[in-house]
């Protein structure tokens, strides 16, 4: 049985979340609050690296390594969950998110979240409530489809919930898990490939779909987070570096081609200008570098596809210094802290 991921305690338990979701209360995060984007840090999940002994599963089904791929996207898949959910090796999906007890299933969904579209969450969410609060913190953005609608299988990036009861609240926490491909025919029969942490040792699992039901041995209940429409999937620009050409895509999924991109709000770094095709380029100067103190753009951008639906995104663009790269133009520092207050065995 897949363990319940260990969440810091000092933020709202699963079982109000999940009273509150009943009563039609719209429980997610405060977005006003989110942090600010940061580079993957040692204890933070992206890197496999946040206790010695951890690392990036194997891999199977042409998964290999375990990663969920997609728009130049890469999110490995890590592992293990050690000390049986003891708090000696926690671990953060991103920064100011809450932890869990090593490289868990719901560590590695919120991680996937937080990289491909920018949310976060602020409550405790189990491997099976991981679909209901999404879609209810972020209503604009995402829904949640049940097991066996007809025409509806999952797709290429949606996150699964998987759970014992019918409520998606058993005590096992349930599981959860991001779908790499989907190969459903229109009858509703193939399979679903999906990338994972602590189910499988490989990280990576193929599921059977059969007359449009998703079947997931140990978990008679299925569900998933799917977009409700035209997505931006590129919340995170990496940081451009004084005096050198920047150049970046802007990615949008679930719309109808070609897309039409422009800054809405904010200003982008002097010396850098975002095309209608989506792509931040420029060089910005040492000036634009210290032009802030805290070296960071917020810019919200919107993109329109040939139907005119719209859909917006906030960035974080970030400018450092020439000193900040070596003559050969590489970054030389790979690894950043991320420091947290002392709380609760944190």
């Amino acid at each position: 049985m897949v363990k319940p991921a260990m969440r810091n305690r000092r933020l709202l338990g699963t079982g109000l979340a999940a009273l509150a979701l009943g009563l039609g209360t719209a429980v997610g995060p405060d977005l006003s609050a989110a942090p600010a984007f940061a580079t993957p840090a040692s204890g933070v999940g992206g890197p496999c690296g946040a206790f010695p002994g951890a690392r990036q599963l194997p891999g199977a089904d042409g998964v290999a390594p375990a990663a969920w791929s997609g728009g130049g996207l890469v999110v490995p898949a890590c592992g293990p969950a050690p000390g049986d959910g003891t708090t000696a090796a926690p671990v953060y999906p991103y920064p100011d998110a809450l932890w869990t007890a090593g490289y868990q299933c719901v560590e590695f969904s919120e991680r996937y979240l937080y990289d491909r579209y920018g949310v976060i969450m602020g409550i405790a969410t189990d491997g099976d409530q991981v679909a209901a609060h999404y879609a209810a913190g972020y209503p604009g953005l995402f829904m949640v489809i049940r097991n066996g609608t007809p025409h509806r299988a999952p797709a290429a990036g949606d996150v699964l919930s998987l759970s014992a009861a019918p409520g998606f609240d058993s005590a096992s926490g349930g599981h959860t898990a991001v779908v790499q491909s989907s190969s459903v025919s229109a009858a509703g029969y193939g399979t679903v490939t999906v990338v994972e942490e602590n189910a499988d040792a490989a990280g990576v699992a193929v599921l059977q779909v059969s007359d449009w039901i998703v079947r997931y041995p140990g978990f008679a209940f299925v569900e998933w987070l799917a977009t409700t429409g035209l997505t931006v999937t590129s919340p995170h620009p990496p940081q451009a570096v004084a005096g050198r050409r920047y150049s970046f895509a802007l990615t949008a999924t679930d719309g109808r081609p070609p897309y039409r991109w422009r800054v809405t709000s904010g200003a982008l770094p002097a010396g850098l200008a975002l095309s209608p095709a989506g792509v931040l380029a420029g060089t910005a100067s040492a000036d634009t570098a210290a032009a802030t103190p805290t070296g960071s753009w917020p810019v919200a951008v919107a993109v329109t596809d040939a139907r005119g639906a719209t859909a917006t995104a906030a960035l974080s663009l970030s400018v450092a210094g020439a000193q900040a790269a070596d003559p050969a133009g590489n970054l030389l520092h790979a690894e950043w802290a991320w420091h947290h207050q002392d709380d609760e065995g944190r």
